[in-house]
């Protein structure tokens, strides 16, 4: 993954490198000036959109010496300053794509993960109107059928995409991106197409906005072809509010769906002490090694040439003892030419440990998954390395590496 390093973003001016939420930049207007929205019992109902989609360039810089050269000013002066506030206000009340389209050439504001202005446009989204609930009322009996219904294609479309992404196709990313938008797309306009109950009002606004982020970070993934963004803006840019949660668990709905891992760990054996191979100075020596035997599925469409898994090595108290333990997988023919792991084959591979690390009752956590799409060893070839982290939710559910224990 790429850090910011100074980026400059493409409309100008310095990178603070600080990400405005939401809820920080409408909660400036909000003090700002009188709200947009109000019930009948006159209390404010501006909506909430919380802090899952962040912002970059908006921020309020009122330093003290600002403040007491504000109090020198003559009455007269200070009365235009309030209705020039006033003005800014009323057009911020226009709201997200208003402060969008103003920015030279419509750049969007959503730009994270840059190292320079010539791969920004590939780490780049957004640019929607945030959609208000409207419509027919729902009733707390139907209102969990109805948001089910709504959001269901969105999770095996974005499994499809994660899947696409580790193959490194891009003409299967393109397309798995391009149905992923129009679920995304179908999610947010349908829960947006009735009026919540009252105490769902602002976390499903929030939700609608999520989905409306998903479908512009989607947008970008049907026409992007650099490889590390593609990386980053599908496995890191999403970043959930919690708001799902609320809903979900408020209408006695499951949670939402675990993300799809391109390898799924399907069996852990102790094979005991083993030998591996070290290279030690110049010299590959044969070393003592504590071998743990891992089974493993590719849930990858594309044909790649290896697979990884990393672990962590945890105590019997769940103290971490050793980080980034990994088991490769790559097999080669009898011309040295790597064999193909194709979508669903199962593969066994060796975890080589310290041998004087592991104890009776110590077990191994996910950490992480890799992948190379062609072979590394040919260096006429870009090996093309996908990896990240596995999700916490993917960590959690492995239940064949969360009961495995050392005998």
């Amino acid at each position: 993954m790429k850090d910011s390093g100074g980026w400059v973003p493409p409309w100008g001016g310095e990178d603070t490198g600080k990400r405005v939420g939401f809820d920080e930049f409408l909660n400036n207007d909000r003090d700002a000036g009188p709200s947009r929205d109000n019930d009948a019992s006159g209390t404010n109902d501006v909506p909430d959109y919380g802090s899952g989609i962040a912002n970059r360039g908006f921020a309020w810089n009122n330093g003290n010496a600002g403040a007491d050269a504000r109090r020198k000013k003559p009455r007269g002066s200070r009365l235009v300053s309030l209705l020039v506030l006033l003005a800014m206000v009323a057009a911020a009340a226009g709201g997200f794509a208003w402060h969008r389209s103003r920015l030279p050439g419509g750049s969007a504001l959503n730009c994270s993960n840059q190292t320079s202005a010539k791969d920004s446009k590939d780490y780049c989204y957004g640019g929607f109107v945030p959609l208000e609930p409207n419509g027919p009322r729902l009733s707390e009996a139907k209102a969990g059928p109805y948001f089910s219904t709504a959001v269901a294609d969105v999770y095996p479309a974005d499994d499809a995409l994660r899947l696409a992404v580790a193959g490194g196709d891009l003409n299967a990313i393109h397309s798995a991106a391009t149905t992923a938008k129009s679920a995304a797309d179908h999610a947010a306009a349908t829960l947006a197409a009735r009026t919540w109950p009252n105490s769902l009002d602002k976390p499903i606004r929030r939700v609608i906005l999520e989905y409306q982020e998903r479908s512009a970070i989607y947008a970008n993934l049907t026409t992007n072809t650099n490889p590390e963004a593609i990386d980053w803006m599908t496995y890191s840019e999403f970043k959930p509010s919690g708001a799902q949660s609320i809903v979900r668990t408020a209408l006695e709905l499951d949670s939402e769906p675990t993300p799809a891992a391109p390898i799924e760990v399907t069996g852990l054996t102790d094979a005991g002490l083993c030998t591996g191979f070290a290279l030690i100075g110049d010299d590959g020596q044969e070393v003592p090694r504590r071998c743990v035997t891992v089974h493993a599925v590719s849930h990858i469409p594309s044909d790649v040439a290896s697979i990884g898994v990393a672990f962590n090595l945890l105590d019997a108290d769940g103290t971490i003892r050793a980080t980034e333990v990994k088991a490769l997988y790559s097999s080669y023919d009898d011309d040295g030419k790597p064999v193909r792991i194709h979508n669903n084959d199962t593969v066994t591979m060796t975890l080589e440990i310290n041998p004087d690390l592991p104890q009776t009752g110590w077990r191994l956590a996910l950490v992480g998954w890799s992948v190379h799409v062609n072979d590394g060893a040919d260096l006429s070839q870009d090996p093309e390395i996908h990896q990240d982290d596995y999700t916490a939710q993917q960590i959690a559910s492995a239940a064949v590496v969360n009961d495995f224990r050392f005998a």
